[in-house]
């Protein structure tokens, strides 16, 4: 049976996923396989959406340490030549509120100085619910602020030229808190009548939740979710969540798929050949960055992941997107699980 879960276990997850683990975005020194110069493409869930099997999350290029913006551009660009057509960002990707909107701001510039015809093509889901007084994270949760800044949102990413792709509630508080969770839907339903939204999606959010949005959201416009999953924590295995978007025609983009500091215990502890021997052989056998190996591994185990990969620089991300080359067999699948589960072990 599916369950909400306790409380304060997922506001933990949701602060961890709102100052994201840097060593996620990292590989190694080893870069494994080379980036192919055309990904594979595929539909986002069972919507019209057509994405690449790998897409880019774009906060590392808007937070504190980020690079200049011409090189921010650069790596966007880069991107879109080895074929990434799905960007992630959010509006609260910035250093503070006095910037709020600057990673969508940055990602329209990147896409306005590339090819017009290639740039149509590329699909941008945004997020919303944070906001960032003095660089601080909190949840405004009220149905005004999501209605305010969905329209900001759209304004920063194309203005009038097009709708937002897919906007997605940043996290999603409890269904029965204080602004229950249905009245949080309203904007976004109004959003999507008014041709502003495309498609919707869910992060930090439960089967529950889900369950609810398809009630409320017009049919069909719930196309994915957005919750933390990694080899380290496969919370979204036990609870179903899972194998819910699996049966449901639902994408699944998973954050910190790389494990995070806070659970995988620090940088490069996959290059820890006595802990993980599985990842060390597979990859050395492959001839793959460990990095690379999990990010495939992930995708084998679950046809509905789309990851939405991180990086400040080229050499990160061509690593990451040359994951999408990586074949994962059912065995290797399992030794995998093993390595993880070891981990999970430790933690308890």
């Amino acid at each position: 049976m599916v369950k909400d879960g306790d409380e304060a276990k997922r506001q933990k997850v949701v602060k961890e996923e709102s100052e994201p683990a840097h060593e996620d975005e990292a590989p190694t020194e080893q870069v494994g396989a080379p980036a192919p110069s055309t990904l594979p493409l595929k539909s986002l869930g069972t919507s019209s959406l057509v994405v690449s099997h790998m897409g880019y999350g774009a906060w590392p290029l808007s937070y504190d340490n980020r690079p200049p913006e011409a090189a921010a551009i650069k790596v966007l660009h880069m991107a879109l030549d080895w074929g990434i057509r799905f960007i992630d960002t959010a509006d609260c990707y910035c250093k503070d509120d006095s910037e709020f909107h600057h990673n969508e701001r940055l990602i329209r510039k990147a896409i306005q100085t590339y090819s017009r015809s290639l740039a149509d093509q590329v699909v941008v889901a945004t997020k919303g619910i944070f906001v960032r007084p003095d660089g601080a994270w909190h949840a405004n949760v009220s149905p005004d602020h999501l209605r305010k800044t969905i329209a900001e949102s759209h304004e920063a990413l194309w203005g009038s030229e097009r709708p937002i792709d897919l906007w997605q509630m940043h996290t999603c508080p409890p269904i029965d808190g204080d602004i229950p969770f249905r009245d949080l839907l309203i904007p976004v339903r109004e959003a999507v009548e008014s041709g502003v939204v495309r498609f919707v999606g869910l992060s930090n959010c439960t089967v529950k939740h889900i369950k609810l949005a398809n009630e409320v959201l017009p049919a069909g416009k719930l196309v994915s979710v957005q919750n933390r999953f990694n080899m380290f924590d496969r919370s979204a295995e036990r609870d179903g969540t899972l194998e819910f978007c699996q049966d449901n025609g639902l994408a699944f983009l998973p954050y910190s798929a790389l494990g995070g500091l806070k659970n995988a215990g620090g940088a490069n502890l996959l290059q820890d050949s006595t802990d993980y021997p599985n990842v060390h052989r597979i990859a050395t056998e492959k001839g793959c960055s460990h990095e690379a190996l999990v990010l495939a591994y992930m995708m084998a185990k679950w046809s509905c992941i789309v990851h939405i990969t991180s990086a400040r620089d080229i050499a990160h991300l061509k690593d990451s997107i040359g994951s999408v080359n990586v074949k994962v067999t059912t065995d290797e699948i399992a030794s995998l699980d093993r390595d993880g589960d070891q981990r999970i072990s430790a933690q308890m």
